[in-house]
C-alpha cells in the first residue's frame, strides 16, 4: 500500500501538472522535461507494482496464490528481458495467445520480428484505442526486434551501457503511454533533448514551463523536492531487493532463473529474506503507518482503466 499511497502518489505531483501544462501549450526546457518523464515512470512502477503486491498479499490470506507480476524491472540491461520482468502475467499471455499462435520464431527470422511486431502493436491496444498506445507498442515492438537482431550478432556490450540504454528507451516509450496525445508526447521529448532550453538551477525553486505568452507554473511542490522525491525512487527501484527477493522462500525459483539484472546497483544482496523480527516488525509498522495516513486523499489507481 505504502509504494502506491507514500510513493507514486507523490509523483504524481510532479508528473501530473508536467503533463497537463504541455498539453495547454507549455514547453517544458531540458530540466522540466526529464522531471516528468522520471516522475512519471516511477509513479507508474510503484502505483501498479504496489497494487500488484497487494493482490498477491490479500490472495494469500485466502490461500490462493496468484504469480509475481514484477521482478525489478528497471534494473534489466536489455528490453527483452524488460518484458520478462514488467507485468509479468501480461507478458505471459501476449507470448501464448499471440506471439506462439502466429508463429513464433519458427519460420525463420523475419517471420519472428513481424510476429513481435504485430504482437506488441496489439499489446499497446490492449491498453487503449488511441495513437499514443499504438506507438508505445509499435516501439517497443521495434526495440525488441533490435535488441533480437543484436543478440545474434554476438557481440556484447558493458552491463551499465545495456542498463543505461534499455532505461532511456523505457522512459522515452512511457511519455507516449502518459501523454494525451502524440503532439504532446513529442513536445516532451524535445524538452528532453533540450529543444525549449536547458534549464539551470535558479529554476529548481519555481518549476514552471515555457509558453508563448510566458510562463506556466505547473506543480504544487518545487524542484528541489521533485529531484529528492525522483532520486528516493530511482534509489528503492534501482538498489534495494524486490518482492522475490525478500520471499526467497516463495519465490526461489524465479530468482534462479532471473539472473539479467544488473548488480552494480544491488546494495543489498539477495539472500535477505523476510523474517519475523523486531528489526521488520518496527519496519512494517512505520511503513503501515505511512500508508494509512496519506490515505487521507483520494487518487486513482492508474491501471484501473485497463
Amino acid at each position: 500500500m505504502a509504494k502506491k499511497v507514500v510513493i507514486a502518489d507523490n509523483l504524481a505531483l510532479v508528473a501530473t501538472p508536467i503533463f497537463s501544462a504541455v498539453s495547454n501549450g507549455g514547453n517544458p526546457m531540458f530540466f522540466e522535461a526529464w522531471l516528468g518523464a522520471l516522475a512519471y515512470t516511477l509513479q507508474l512502477y510503484f502505483d501498479f507494482s504496489g497494487y500488484s503486491d497487494m493482490a498477491i498479499g490479500i490472495a494469500l490470506m485466502f490461500n490462493i496464490h496468484f504469480p509475481l507480476n514484477f521482478f525489478s524491472p528497471y534494473k534489466v540491461t536489455s528490453i527483452i528481458d524488460f518484458w520478462r520482468c514488467w507485468h509479468i502475467t501480461l507478458s505471459n499471455w501476449l507470448r501464448d495467445y499471440l506471439y506462439i499462435p502466429l508463429g513464433g520464431n519458427r519460420y525463420g527470422i523475419p517471420i519472428q520480428m513481424r510476429n513481435i511486431l504485430i504482437t506488441m502493436l496489439i499489446g499497446g491496444l490492449w491498453h487503449g484505442a488511441g495513437w499514443t498506445f499504438v506507438i508505445w507498442g509499435g516501439l517497443h515492438g521495434l526495440f525488441l526486434v533490435i535488441n533480437h537482431l543484436w543478440r545474434m550478432t554476438g557481440r556484447k556490450v558493458h552491463n551499465f551501457i545495456g542498463w543505461l540504454v534499455t532505461f532511456i528507451a523505457v522512459v522515452i516509450g512511457w511519455v507516449f503511454f502518459r501523454a494525451d496525445s502524440v503532439h504532446s508526447a513529442l513536445v516532451i521529448l524535445k524538452g528532453m533533448v533540450g529543444g525549449y532550453g536547458v534549464s539551470i538551477p535558479r529554476y529548481l525553486p519555481d518549476l514552471g514551463l515555457f509558453a508563448n505568452d510566458g510562463i506556466i507554473h505547473v506543480a504544487s511542490v518545487s524542484g528541489i523536492d521533485a529531484v529528492v522525491g525522483i532520486t528516493i525512487g530511482l534509489i528503492i527501484a534501482l538498489c534495494l531487493p524486490n518482492l522475490a527477493e525478500l520471499t526467497k522462500k516463495n519465490y526461489g525459483p524465479m530468482i534462479n532463473k532471473k539472473q539479467y539484472h544488473l548488480n552494480l546497483f544491488k546494495i543489498i544482496d539477495i539472500p535477505i529474506v523476510f523474517v519475523p523480527s523486531l528489526k521488520w516488525s518496527l519496519l512494517t509498522a512505520f511503513v503501515a503507518i505511512s500508508g494509512i495516513i496519506s490515505l487521507q486523499t483520494t487518487s486513482d489507481f492508474l491501471y484501473f482503466q485497463f
